[in-house]
C-alpha cells in the first residue's frame, strides 16, 4: 500500500490506485504504541497517479507517537484538502510535517494543524520526483496552525531537485502560531540550490496572520527564476535573504500588528 521507502509502521494508509474523483470523508485516524524503534511512517498517505479527489473532515489523532514522515502525505493533482483536523500536540522530535504536498493543482483551506515536528513545517509543497517534478498551482487559505515545535515553519513552499518546479503558489488568510525560537520561520518561499535556479519557486502571500516571537513572519531565498508577491500580511517581519530573488510588494510588507 506504499511504495519502495516505508521502513517502518504505517496506519490509516490507503490504496495506491489510479482513480478520479475520489473521495474520502468524515473518517479518525488514531496513532498509538509507537516507540522510537518502530514510528509509524505517517497517518495518511494518499499518492500515485490519481486526481480530481477530497480529503474533507478527517480527524487525526497522534499524541505522544513517533512520526517518520507526515500525518499526511499527498501525491495528488487538482485535488482538495479540506476541514480535517491534526492534532499531535506533543509528538518527538523524529522531523515530521504536518501535511507534505508533493503535486500541483491542490486547493488546501481550512484545516486545523496542532502541532508538528521542530524544523519542519505544517504544511509543505514539495514536488517529488517520485510522482511529479512540478509542484506548481497550489492554493493555500484560511489554515489555522498552532503549538509548533522550536524552530519551525508553518508554511513553506521548497524546492530541491535541481528541474523541479513549485510555482504559482498562493498563500491566503492562513493562521500560524509560532513556537518560542527566534529562528522559526511563519512562511518560507526557497530554492536550496539559490542563488543559482536549480529549482525555482513562486509565491503570492497575503491576508496571514503570523504570531509568535519570531524574527522572520516571511522567509524568502530563490535565484533570479524565483520570485514572491506581497501583499499585507500581520504580525511579523519580513526577512529576504537573497537579492536575486524578485519580490513585489503590493500594499504594505509584513511588518504590521494586528
Amino acid at each position: 500500500i506504499r511504495d519502495y521507502r516505508v521502513t517502518g509502521v504505517q496506519t490509516c494508509a490507503l490504496p495506491i490506485y489510479p482513480l478520479i474523483n475520489w473521495t474520502i470523508d468524515d473518517n479518525v485516524c488514531t496513532l498509538t504504541g509507537s516507540t522510537s524503534a518502530s514510528r509509524f511512517f505517517g497517518a495518511w498517505s494518499i499518492v500515485g497517479p490519481s486526481s480530481h479527489g477530497t480529503f474533507t473532515n478527517n480527524k487525526t489523532y497522534a499524541v505522544g507517537q513517533y512520526i517518520q514522515l507526515a500525518l499526511l502525505e499527498f501525491g495528488q493533482t487538482n485535488s482538495t484538502i479540506a476541514g480535517n483536523q491534526f492534532y499531535a500536540p506533543d509528538s518527538f522530535l523524529q522531523g515530521y510535517v504536518g501535511a507534505e504536498i508533493y503535486t500541483g493543482g491542490n486547493n488546501v483551506y481550512g484545516n486545523t494543524f496542532d502541532g508538528w515536528s521542530a524544523g519542519q513545517a505544517a504544511i509543505n509543497i514539495y514536488p517529488e520526483t517520485l510522482y511529479s517534478p512540478y509542484a506548481n498551482n497550489n492554493t493555500i487559505s484560511g489554515n489555522a496552525l498552532t503549538n509548533p515545535g522550536v524552530t519551525s515553519v508553518g508554511i513553506g513552499v521548497s524546492c530541491n531537485t535541481i528541474g523541479s518546479t513549485a510555482m504559482n503558489t498562493v498563500i491566503l488568510n492562513n493562521l500560524i502560531v509560532l513556537g518560542a525560537n527566534a529562528s522559526s520561520k511563519g512562511i518560507a518561499v526557497q530554492d536550496f540550490h539559490a542563488p543559482t535556479n536549480g529549482c525555482p519557486v513562486q509565491a503570492t502571500l497575503a491576508g496571514n496572520n503570523i504570531s509568535g516571537p519570531t524574527m522572520m513572519g516571511v522567509y524568502l531565498n530563490g535565484g533570479t527564476a524565483s520570485s514572491a508577491v506581497i501583499g499585507t500580511n500581520y504580525g511579523a517581519t519580513m526577512l529576504v535573504s537573497h537579492s536575486e530573488m524578485g519580490v513585489k510588494a503590493l500594499n504594505t510588507v509584513v511588518n504590521s500588528a494586528k
